[in-house]
């Protein structure tokens, strides 16, 4: 037998015979549904005897009772509030056994026959769509109704150069990603870190690109982006870097010759900048043949010494600044080596005052 309500209920029923016990009509009848009962619940209907105060009670199998109406005798909720295509739907029951209950979905109006529990999957909506739930126990129907509303977008940002240095303009690259598909924009912000406050300080600079009069070697800086689609603006996003050292770079490199003997000595002329008026120094390594040479580091490159160069093989020389750090390496043109002439032989008399 179904769970009886707490409290007797003083129902109204239609005049007649139940259970050999006739029933009258007591007062403006209730439907049972609005206490949450449901056709086939049994529920206690109690009448007053005349004068002598004794009360019989008659446990009766709801019918469809006269004055009852279905439409929201049983509560449904639809969420969650708010929704969007980030969110599962969920249809929530106002009753002790909602899973009694059918499930039946439609969006724009039309019915879905393929969803038929209290979920729908948040990739099956769209923005601006409506859904409707109805729940259905007999003759007890209620829906609720809700709204897809816009997803936030989200954003990423780079920047350019990867490595800057206070002679380079920082560029930032924000991008955006909306899960509606809506068109979206970023806006910036650019922040230098304080070391006294131990925070980020905002800057004046709001546009896509950090100038570098704004810089100094050795700040670090924060660009944050925030996406916007017109209706909300996403979670912002940031990407902090530090202001280096602009490394020193050659701008000259020359050799004495284009072509060499294996007689030949090669001298390099090289000369490099710093960014930032750092010292230089100037660091040198030959290549034969496309491999490093061990311990060919200097300016120059005897090609009759024991370990240089042969005919047919082709010489050239990387150059590189050094500030403290190393700058990229800048390689000479290629020299080709050839056969030169033979020397002359010597000829030595011994002893050189023979006797006569």
């Amino acid at each position: 037998m179904a769970s009886r309500p707490p409290d007797p209920v003083l129902i109204g029923l239609v005049s007649g015979f139940i259970g050999g016990c006739k029933i009258e009509r007591t007062e403006r009848p209730r439907c049972a549904l609005s206490f949450g009962m449901l056709e086939g619940d049994v529920v206690a209907v109690i009448r007053q005897r005349g004068g002598d105060g004794m009360r019989s009670m008659l446990l009766i199998s709801i019918g469809l009772l006269a004055g009852c109406t279905s439409g929201n005798d049983v509560g449904v909720i639809l969420g969650p509030a708010g929704a969007n295509t980030f969110d599962d739907l969920v249809a929530q029951v106002d009753h002790r056994n909602p899973d009694a209950f059918t499930y039946e979905w439609d969006v724009d109006g039309q019915v879905l026959e393929s969803l038929t529990g209290p979920t729908v999957s948040a990739s099956d909506t769209r923005k601006g769509e409506i859904w409707t739930v109805t729940v259905r126990k007999g003759n007890v129907v209620s829906s609720a109704s809700l709204e897809i509303g816009n997803a936030a977008p989200s954003g990423e940002v780079a920047i350019e150069p990867p490595r800057p240095t206070a002679q380079d303009t920082v560029v930032a690259k924000g991008s955006t990603n909306d899960p509606d598909g809506d068109p979206a924009f970023v806006t910036y912000v650019w922040s230098k870190y304080n070391p006294e406050t131990g925070s980020f300080e905002a800057s004046r600079f709001t546009s896509t690109s950090l100038p570098p009069t704004a810089t100094v070697r050795g700040e670090t800086w924060r660009v944050i982006v925030t996406p916007d689609d017109g209706d909300d603006k996403g979670p912002s996003g940031y990407l902090e870097f530090k202001i280096n050292n602009g490394l020193p770079d050659v701008f000259k490199l020359e050799l004495n010759q284009t072509v060499a003997t294996t007689n030949d000595l090669l001298v390099v002329d090289a000369e490099a900048t710093d960014s930032d008026g750092d010292d230089i120094r100037l660091e040198y390594q030959w290549v034969v043949n496309g491999v490093d040479v061990p311990g060919k580091s200097s300016r120059t490159f005897d090609g009759a010494a024991v370990d240089g160069f042969n005919s047919g093989d082709e010489v050239l020389v990387k150059v590189r600044g050094n500030d403290g750090e190393a700058g990229p390496w800048r390689l000479s043109p290629t020299v080709k080596v050839v056969n030169g002439p033979p020397t002359a032989p010597v000829a030595a008399i011994a002893p050189v005052a023979p006797y006569e």
